[in-house]
């Protein structure tokens, strides 16, 4: 059995018990140049979110793009995509549930301290760099992660997002954290992660 099935199912059902559908597939292994695979990802993370839609009876659903990029999903949903790694992930979630929703995956070698600044605030930097070597670094992936599905579940509310220093992440356990913004974003948002096959994977949330 895939010692990472559990990890990966456990991740998929905090998101069910949220309200939040998910769907996540990996391409298969391919030699393809980064330009190739990133619109390979890209279109795998939509056609995971067609499927997600169809469950609905929403099989007619088109997935137009936002003239700032992101998706428009159908009346009385949200959701989200994601790619990276040769992943692609889809969230899905009726509006009446949840507010919002954003979902990442990030690969966390990517995750070298020099970036942490940039990341990361002082006093999250400052618990990452309690940690271990290998654990701080999967916890500088989780803060990118988590603050990229931060901007994702935001943005297309208010066509403007947090940036990476106005987000801190307050840990409630391992894997589960909120999301503490500005009182000018108006928006409590909830979220978690996991790793599984090596990538890094977070959704936040809001109830409705």
């Amino acid at each position: 059995m895939n010692s990472q099935l559990p990890v990966k199912q456990a991740f998929m059902q905090r998101c069910a018990a949220a309200g939040i559908e998910v769907a996540i597939e990996r391409l298969p292994a391919a030699a393809l140049e980064l330009a190739q695979r990133r619109k390979a990802e890209s279109a795998l993370a939509r056609t995971l979110a067609r499927g997600l839609l169809q469950r609905h009876g929403l099989a007619d659903a088109q997935l137009e793009r936002h003239a700032d990029g992101f998706a428009l999903w159908p009346a009385g949903w949200a959701g989200s995509l994601a790619h990276s790694g040769g992943w692609s992930v889809a969230a899905l979630a009726r509006t009446a549930q949840l507010r919002c929703v954003g979902i990442d995956v990030e690969d966390p070698a990517r995750m070298k301290p020099a970036l942490w600044g940039h990341i990361m605030t002082a006093a999250e930097q400052a618990a990452a760099q309690a940690l271990a070597a290998d654990a701080a670094q999967l916890r500088a992936a989780a803060v990118f992660s988590a603050k990229e599905a931060v901007y994702k579940a935001i943005y297309p509310l208010q066509c403007s997002a947090p940036g990476f220093q106005q987000a801190q992440l307050l840990w409630q356990s391992a894997d589960a954290f909120r999301v503490e913004l500005p009182p000018a974003w108006d928006v409590q948002l909830q979220g978690c992660c996991a790793v599984f096959d090596g990538m890094l994977f977070a959704a936040v949330w809001q109830a409705a």
